[in-house]
């Protein structure tokens, strides 16, 4: 569903109408996505890590909420935040483990995280995908910007402090010389 291409989906769709005879051009719109799997906590912990370590985070996590052995999707979520907090997820889940409120209270009410309830159509989490994927981008985009206006601004201050250090020289010399 992530990770065919337009080219793919579009070949498809060809496909499909000539079989049924119909003339039919895919609409779907995607995101070119990379897509890696993890099957459990763990395991999604390592790939995020190892993501941000080499500078090529990821923008999205599907996590479901059952993983057995080891950490459940509400634990997994809670680990991966702590190394990429910038991360959106979609919760994925068919049972009812934990209410939103046990959700929010183990880890917060967040504009990072939507919970997908199964079984789901993949239009709509493809549309979700993209959606999140696109917050992300901003996001960075934003951060990014944000950085640079500070690196100038503090530039400009250096500049601004040391302008002013050579009036203060210069009123001393003048000072001196009409003392004088």
């Amino acid at each position: 569903m992530l990770s065919g291409s337009n080219a793919e989906q579009q070949a498809l769709a060809n496909e499909a109408a000539a079989l049924f005879g119909e003339e039919k051009k895919s609409s779907v719109y995607s995101l070119n996505f990379t897509v890696d799997s993890a099957y459990q906590g763990q395991e999604a912990f390592d790939l995020v890590s190892s993501a941000v370590d080499a500078g090529r985070r990821y923008a999205l996590a599907f996590v479901d909420i059952r993983m057995p052995p080891g950490w459940d999707g509400i634990e997994t979520v809670e680990q991966l935040w702590k190394i990429d907090p910038a991360l959106h997820v979609i919760v994925c889940t068919a049972y009812s483990d934990y209410s939103l409120d046990d959700i929010i209270e183990k880890i917060g009410l967040s504009d990072r995280m939507v919970i997908l309830k199964k079984p789901f159509d993949n239009v709509e989490a493809l549309q979700l995908a993209n959606a999140l994927a696109h917050k992300w981008h901003l996001q960075e985009e934003s951060h990014a910007m944000y950085d640079t206006l500070q690196q100038r601004a503090e530039q400009h201050q250096l500049k601004l402090e040391k302008a002013r250090k050579k009036i203060r020289e210069l009123e001393a010399i003048i000072q001196r010389a009409n003392i004088q």
